[in-house]
């Protein structure tokens, strides 16, 4: 009888153990981020090279001729100037043989394709690597410098199993002046899910302590005290900043010109000022007027004779503004 009863229920747990199982085989068979881990090493003159290590599963969905890494490169400082950082790819494999790969402008970077378009990516596990080097990454703050580095990106349309990264610095950055910290999550998370470590060989770990979902990812951050790696010469950031902005250095230079055209335009079309000698020419061509008899002129010029000085008589021609009621300009004749 017991047993009769008990059969149901064995039906039941078994049917959630297989359940169970098939839920995990086919988590194991999604396509996904095995495992990823980037190398890291900061020269002395602050450029950054840098290899990273992915292991995908491929089921032919999203990974079909390949995979594409984002990365990027455009940002904005603190004042809203643009701040370019520079990028080279100089390697590409595919389990261990070398994989076509080609790098395209997108959104605020680069994409970096891996794969060829011709070609499908075989179901299964495929490990890639990329290497590329960068500059401008460092933060020169006014305490201390840093680091801050997003390992995995957070542009993956996938989970990532395990994410990892090591970080070479300088031997003119002694380990024990190093701070260590880091973030997990999406893109602004301040979640601290991971464990960051000194190694014996002078290098630096840092490990997430959990699977990152889609559009999460692992960012770094070390920092240490100022001096020990030079910033950029003020020649340097002069050149860094007008190859940056120069698009709108241009703008803002063609409106400054048009701006001093149109300036000079208003000032030329006022009336000039008459010299002291000028007014003493025209007083002495109305005390003229008053002597004598105007020659009216069709063109509103009026001729006069007159005595100066003990020079004998000059001719000069007043002319004059019917409209306004005002003398312009007095042009002296020659003395006879």
């Amino acid at each position: 009888m017991a047993s009769t009863l008990m059969r149901p229920i064995f039906r039941i747990l078994g049917m959630f153990a297989l359940l169970f199982l098939l839920g995990s085989t086919m988590h194991a068979q999604s396509e996904r981020i095995r495992d990823f881990h980037s190398d890291i090493h900061l020269l002395d003159d602050g450029t950054l090279v840098v290899k990273e290590t992915i292991t995908v599963f491929s089921t032919g969905n999203q990974i079909r001729h390949g995979i594409y890494r984002e990365f990027p490169t455009r940002y904005k400082d603190r004042l809203g100037n643009n701040y370019v950082v520079g990028f080279h790819l100089s390697g590409a494999l595919r389990d261990e043989q070398p994989e076509p790969s080609r790098v395209e402008d997108y959104s605020n970077g680069k994409r970096i394709y891996l794969g060829d378009k011709n070609i499908f990516v075989p179901t299964g596990e495929h490990t890639y690597e990329l290497s590329y080097t960068t500059n401008r990454q460092l933060g020169f703050f006014k305490d201390h410098d840093e680091l801050f580095w997003n390992v995995t990106g957070n542009g993956w349309g996938f989970p990532i199993d395990h994410a990892s990264a090591t970080v070479s610095l300088p031997f003119a950055i002694a380990q024990s002046e190093v701070s260590l910290d880091g973030f997990t999550g999406p893109q602004g998370s301040y979640e601290k899910n991971l464990r960051s470590t000194a190694q014996p060989d002078g290098q630096f770990k840092f490990e997430a302590l959990r699977p990152l979902r889609a559009k999460e990812g692992l960012s770094i951050v070390l920092s240490w005290k100022k001096g020990l790696i030079a910033p950029p010469t003020t020649r340097e950031t002069l050149d860094y900043f007008f190859t940056d902005n120069r698009d709108a250095l241009v703008m803002v230079a063609g409106l400054l010109l048009l701006l001093i055209y149109y300036a000079n335009r208003v000032v030329r079309g006022r009336p000039r000022s008459s010299s002291r000698r000028d007014h003493a020419v025209i007083r002495a061509t109305r005390e003229s007027f008053a002597r004598g008899d105007a020659v009216s002129h069709p063109h509103g010029i009026r001729q006069q004779s007159f005595r100066r000085g003990d020079s004998g008589y000059g001719r000069a021609r007043l002319l004059e503004n019917k409209t306004a009621g005002g003398f312009l300009h007095v042009i002296p004749n020659q003395i006879r």
